[in-house]
């Protein structure tokens, strides 16, 4: 039931998630343990880190600009912004008042948007706040937290799962977060919950 919810709904991330995800898992199935769990903490922090370049690649195609409801706008001046104040960001919490503030000069861009003025990506909500700095030390924090969580299942063959669940949350954070409502919390609090009740089952 649960991939005729996702392709009968209307978010295209959770599509894109779910293909990805399914994919990942698939691969992942065939590869030794110890590889997954020494490159998958790498590769998490080095997206942290490499973000910027890549919605910089993502907003360059024309296809996605004009077909993101918005996003693609949303994007390249939350790029702008970041380009601004590389090193140490903006402050905490100040990517939507930056975003408002770049968007009211535009009134046309109002009948464009389809979304709000949050960042709607928790890589450049993070990039906006901290800068260069935050986002060095966040990933060396989410490598080692990361480390950590996986050689929980070095010997177990739910592996393969748990990283198809990150990879999941990866996608939709960094195409759909709206900011700090309620059901934006509700949803990664399932999601760490999920990821917990794993870990305990794993452990008995």
């Amino acid at each position: 039931m649960a991939p005729i919810s996702i392709f009968t709904g209307y978010s295209q991330s959770a599509m894109i998630a779910y293909i990805l995800s399914s994919l990942v898992f698939i691969i992942l199935s065939f590869i030794n343990k110890a590889i997954i769990i020494k490159y998958t903490p790498i590769l998490v922090s080095l997206y942290l880190v490499s973000s910027t370049l890549i919605y910089k690649l993502l907003v360059s195609f024309d296809y996605f600009y004009y077909h993101s409801h918005g996003r693609g706008i949303i994007y390249e001046i939350a790029l702008n912004l970041i380009d601004k104040k590389f090193w140490f960001g903006y402050r905490f919490h100040s990517s939507m008042n930056l975003l408002n503030m770049n968007i009211d000069f535009n009134q046309n861009l109002r009948h464009i948007l389809q979304v709000s003025y949050y960042s709607h990506s928790i890589p450049l909500w993070l990039w906006l706040n901290f800068g260069f700095i935050g986002i060095s030390i966040l990933s060396i924090v989410l490598y080692i937290a990361l480390k950590k969580l996986l050689n929980n299942f070095k010997n177990s063959n739910q592996l393969p799962s748990i990283i198809s669940l990150i990879v999941s949350f990866m996608i939709v954070t960094s195409l759909s977060w709206s900011g700090w409502w309620s059901i934006v919390f509700l949803t990664y609090a399932f999601f760490v919950s999920i990821l917990l009740i794993v870990l305990k089952n794993n452990k008995n």
